[in-house]
């Protein structure tokens, strides 16, 4: 069974891209005109049933300004061209997502299974802490004079005296109540509630959060040195091609204010007021050893790395 419509069919019949309809082809086009409220004789051959489904349908379109019928046949089928490469592209960037998302999850399902986050679980308990976007927390300055966020947090002072008792670099990894998992340092400790927690915009990026938002704690005693990334780009060789001379640039800062990398996380880097994106694949420490998370050494401005295209 053709999966053309009725006026597709006409259309290309007329222009003589068909020579003819199929029995099949036939039934959908007098379908369609007996949709239309309009009879057909089973004695009309299949180029009348056409000029006859046009006609009617260049009524519909044109009103009473006509214009030759294959010029409007052709029209159909330029529209149906552009409908079609829309239809595809939008499959295609559906399927990608697609992909993508499940390269993240495998990549994510790594936790258990490589070196990461080595948890204390003494500090924080099994409690739900309430997060609070801070704008003014954890801003960093860069050598050219700009400014961006690094990845930061502001726990309650008694809870910052436990921490850094027992770990002098502390790291944190939050969870909300969705799944979804960020790292963090701990900027400074503030005077509230113990079950308060302020984030700064850069950890409510990574955690999407969207209000009122929940999250457990957990202090990681240790994470492996990174001492060797390799990231995926999303998108085309040559699109990487094009924006890599500054992506190079622009990523060892951003990587610098993360203070961590972990599998499957996403970086959005702007080149030229351009998003790109890019996701971490394979993270290796100091012994070449694969870990699934791990620290950015202290004043490493030059963490080595390899990009590669998806697409």
């Amino acid at each position: 069974m053709t999966s053309r419509n009725a006026k597709e069919l006409c259309a290309m019949l007329i222009t003589r891209s068909l020579k003819d309809l199929n029995d099949d082809e036939e039934e959908i086009v007098v379908d369609y005109l007996e949709s239309l409220k309009i009879k057909t004789k089973l004695s009309m051959k299949p180029r009348e049933l056409c000029t006859l489904l046009l006609e009617k349908a260049m009524e519909k379109d044109f009103s009473n300004n006509k214009v030759p019928i294959t010029a409007y046949a052709n029209s159909i089928l330029d529209k149906e061209k552009q409908s079609k490469e829309v239809k595809t592209k939008l499959v295609n960037e559906t399927n990608i997502k697609i992909r993508r998302s499940q390269s993240q999850k495998n990549l994510e399902a790594l936790e258990n299974k490589l070196p990461g986050c080595l948890v204390n679980d003494n500090i924080f308990g099994r409690k739900l802490y309430n997060l609070i976007v801070d704008p003014d927390l954890g801003i960093m300055n860069l050598e050219d004079g700009t400014s961006q966020y690094s990845a930061a947090i502001s726990v309650s002072e008694r809870l910052y005296n436990d921490i850094f008792l027992s770990n002098n670099r502390p790291v944190i990894e939050l969870k909300t109540n969705k799944g979804i998992k960020a790292f963090a340092k701990i900027a400074f400790p503030h005077s509230g509630n113990d079950l308060d927690v302020y984030v700064n915009p850069l950890i409510s990026l990574i955690l999407n959060l969207s209000g009122s938002d929940l999250a457990f704690l957990q202090l990681c005693n240790s994470l492996p040195a990174i001492s060797h990334v390799k990231f995926t780009f999303y998108g085309t060789q040559e699109e990487l091609d094009k924006v890599l001379k500054d992506l190079i640039v622009i990523l060892p800062s951003t990587i610098n204010a993360f203070s961590y990398l972990s599998l499957g996380m996403v970086l959005v880097v702007d080149i030229n007021g351009q998003k790109t994106e890019i996701r971490v694949d394979s993270l290796t420490d100091d012994n070449e050893r694969p870990i699934f998370a791990g620290l950015i050494p202290v004043s490493e401005t030059d963490l080595p790395f390899d990009i590669s295209s998806d697409l």
